[in-house]
């Protein structure tokens, strides 16, 4: 009975901190497109795809949270993970003001792939490492959504962070367990085979129809996802992620009448979506 408490106890505090780092992921989601936006209208032209993104350095430079309409600091009852947004029904308690349902969505995923990743592997190395990469991944995604930026920040250290444990584990001659890459020569692959393509193959759409294919963060992230699962996972999360690219283009069309073909959109979260669900299924893929 007291082990049974005591698993239940781990899994509560696993929610929680899925949750909670969630809630920080959401606050990051919102803040670094507002600091960094200028630089990056800068460095690339964002007005054509209809990005209106406007800075707000009262909230990004604000040690607390704040509502994002009014200014109100906000109470330690109103920045509960979910729970809070729950209660509130959206909406500020001061001005009434919506709250981007980002930070319920961001809780929400970060809370169930910690759940799957503790009831899949338990609290080890494996564990720890997919909850960083999911996080990392996640606010790639969510920035990516806004701005059809994938930052350098977040892109390189993912692919310097799986290098380097690829030549650790090369060292040691120790290795993750799947759904990690099953080898050196697997990680290697998985970073530079399908990214290489992509690049050729961008090259190529360009030259013939004179208009923009992968763009090169999002080769970047999928390079991070070749280095840490290998071939076959950044390949699965490839096809993953022109299925659902497809069926979210295609639903976005029907609920916005919008055309599909012809409109920019950031495939970014598409990427990371198909990474998610590899997680999920990569046994049944794996063995199929």
């Amino acid at each position: 009975m007291l082990v049974v408490e005591i698993q239940f106890l781990l899994l509560v505090l696993v929610a929680a901190l899925g949750a909670s780092a969630g809630s920080f992921l959401g606050s990051l989601n919102y803040r670094l497109p507002k600091k960094y936006i200028r630089k990056w209208y800068e460095e690339e032209d964002l007005g054509e795809l209809g990005v209106e993104i406007v800075e707000d350095p009262e909230v990004v430079n604000s040690p607390r949270s704040l509502c994002v309409h009014c200014k109100k600091k906000l109470e330690w009852w109103e920045l509960i993970p979910i729970f809070s947004f729950i209660l509130l029904r959206g909406r500020c308690s001061e001005c009434k003001g919506k709250i981007s349902p980002q930070y319920f969505v961001m809780e929400g995923t970060m809370l169930l792939l910690t759940v799957f990743f503790y009831l899949k592997f338990g609290l080890n190395a494996e564990f720890v490492i997919l909850v960083i990469l999911s996080a990392i991944f996640l606010l790639a995604a969510g920035i990516d959504l806004q701005t059809f930026i994938l930052p350098d920040f977040l892109t390189i250290p993912v692919i310097v962070s799986g290098l380097l444990v690829t030549l650790l584990q090369f060292t040691l001659g120790i290795k993750l367990n799947p759904p990690f890459a099953t080898s050196v020569q697997d990680s290697v692959l998985g970073l530079i085979l399908i990214p290489t393509f992509l690049i050729l193959f961008t090259w190529l759409f360009k030259v013939v129809t004179k208009k923009e294919g992968f763009g090169f963060g999002d080769i970047k992230l999928l390079s991070g996802v070749g280095v840490w699962f290998g071939l076959f996972g950044v390949f699965a999360t490839l096809l993953l992620s022109c299925f659902l690219g497809i069926a979210g283009q295609i639903l976005v069309s029907l609920l916005t009448k919008r055309k599909i073909f012809g409109v920019h959109y950031p495939f970014g979260p598409y990427i990371v979506g198909g990474l998610f669900v590899y997680l999920f299924v990569f046994d049944f893929l794996a063995s199929g």
